[in-house]
């Protein structure tokens, strides 16, 4: 039976993490496949933060609307968002801690 995650699943989808070396989803939206109480699979779905659109007719505005964004990631605990944006933005994703990781098309993340 396919259904979400509880708590009690997750002693053996650490196991499962274990056998096949990969990370347990901590921020992840998870689903087991449960048998009488076994936990056979699971696959889970990030919801990852992206910064879409950010949109400001003069910079003054445009950095009060990153500190409040920026704000609500932190009180929320986020570990990294991402925004694909124009190259002209570039300097003003830098200032809040923004790294590029791709130059043709600036996508770029933040670590919390």
């Amino acid at each position: 039976m396919i259904r979400r995650y509880v708590p009690e699943d997750l002693e053996q989808i650490k196991s499962l993490c274990e056998r096949f070396n990969i990370a347990v989803p901590y921020q992840s939206e998870v689903w087991v496949d449960d048998s009488d109480g076994k936990v056979l699979g699971f696959i889970g779905r990030k919801a990852v933060p992206f910064i879409e659109p950010l949109i400001s007719t003069n910079p003054g505005t445009g950095l009060k609307l990153f500190q409040k964004i920026n704000d609500l990631f932190i009180a929320e605990e986020v570990k990294y968002v991402w925004s694909l944006t124009d190259v002209k933005h570039e300097k003003l994703f830098q200032k809040f801690g923004f790294v590029t990781i791709e130059n043709n098309k600036l996508v770029m993340e933040k670590e919390f």
